[in-house]
């Protein structure tokens, strides 16, 4: 088949190809794991108050974030991306738009609302294909009556994570 000097050439060759291809390839976050939360966006609101003669300010506070993208322990063969607003007090209305992101396309969208709620999750999956994955979500945040500003908005991107499907 190979005579030897051609056979270690071919084997050495190998083997720097897939050193190459390990040291390449970026982080993997397996479908088991928890997937990982970055740093949350804050988006806040302010309204000032008279109360027996005094001015008093009251304040709401929204965390947007989004995880990690990961292959779907709930809906095998799909890769999944989760994002979440959480406010400190009701809100007018809430909306997520989640966007799952493969080799720069937008491969999976999500659009998910709520009137008159604290919290909010939205997702966005698309069919698994081993590859690098991002999530974003725009937010869309209406504060009650009397809060300033009345909408607030924020858009929150994932790392690029590799899923092995």
């Amino acid at each position: 088949m190979f005579s030897r000097p051609k056979l270690r050439l071919f084997v050495a060759g190998a083997a720097a190809v897939a050193v190459a291809a390990a040291l390449a390839a970026p982080a993997e976050v397996a479908a088991d794991d928890e997937p990982a939360v970055e740093p949350p966006a804050t988006v806040t609101f302010t309204k000032r108050e008279k109360k027996g003669g005094v001015t008093e300010q009251a304040l709401i506070s929204c965390q947007v974030s989004i995880d990690y993208p990961h292959r779907s322990t709930h809906n095998p063969g799909r890769a999944n991306v989760v994002s979440r607003i959480s406010c400190s007090h009701f809100m007018s209305s809430l909306s997520l738009e989640t966007k799952l992101w493969r080799a720069g396309y937008v491969v999976g969208t999500g659009f998910h609302s709520i009137t008159g709620w604290f919290a909010l999750n939205g997702n966005a999956s698309a069919p698994c294909l081993s590859a690098s994955y991002q999530g974003s979500a725009f937010a869309r945040v209406v504060a009650p009556p009397g809060y300033t500003p009345s909408i607030g908005t924020t858009t929150v991107w994932s790392p690029v994570r590799w899923v092995t499907c």
